[in-house]
């Protein structure tokens, strides 16, 4: 008589893939993670290049200080060109009028009365003087502007970096999502691979016994 001896397995199961929705989910977080991450890199890249012109432009301003000239040396100069046209006008109107009143004085031809001469020594001295103050408050006025420019150039500086930046970090945001939805569906799809299912109609776990049966 021989004997056949059969070896205990157990119920027979089988490994499951991940489903076509599980898939296509994959891929499609997978894609946009990679779409993202290609933005960052461009919005990123534009704020860096952003912030180091417009920095360097502020910390030229700022390396001045307090006490800097405002207008440019084109400004300044056209400012100072027209106070000293507007005092030659001057000095020429109060000449001309000075001359008239001293051609009715009854003066001697070529003689000017001393009233003439201190009339136009007074209007001279009152034009260069309006003059001067005009050169003086230019001066000021562009210290002024300096000042504030200067005040511009910190206030902005400290809201520079912030402002450039803004719009990675905001994919930044976008992209760390990204990840994590697509690390979610990965899990997921991997946890499909890796979960057992027992087949449909199977053998009981007790049908199949360690026995032996006499052939």
């Amino acid at each position: 008589m021989r004997i056949i001896t059969f070896k205990y397995i157990g119920a027979t199961y089988k490994n499951c893939d991940p489903s076509a929705a599980q898939k296509a989910a994959l891929s499609s977080d997978q894609a946009w993670q990679k779409t993202l991450g290609s933005s960052y890199a461009t919005v990123f890249g534009a704020g860096s290049a952003m912030y180091k012109s417009i920095s360097s432009q502020l910390d030229t301003t700022i390396a001045k200080g307090m006490e800097q000239m405002g207008f440019t040396p084109q400004e300044l100069a056209a400012k100072r060109s027209e106070a000293i046209n507007l005092g030659a006008g001057a000095a020429k109107a109060a000449e001309r009028a000075i001359g008239e009143k001293a051609a009715v004085s009854g003066a001697p031809a070529g003689v000017e009365s001393g009233v003439t001469q201190a009339t136009r020594a007074a209007s001279e001295t009152a034009i260069l003087g309006k003059e001067a103050q005009q050169q003086a408050d230019i001066t000021t006025a562009g210290y002024d502007v300096g000042r504030q420019q200067f005040q511009t150039a910190e206030a902005d500086k400290a809201k520079l970096l912030g402002e450039s930046f803004a719009p990675a970090a905001q994919v930044g945001g976008e992209v760390t999502a990204a990840e994590q939805a697509t690390a979610a569906q990965a899990n997921v799809n991997a946890q499909a691979q890796t979960s057992w299912m027992g087949l449909v109609g199977g053998v009981a776990a007790g049908a199949a016994k360690g026995l032996g049966t006499a052939a």
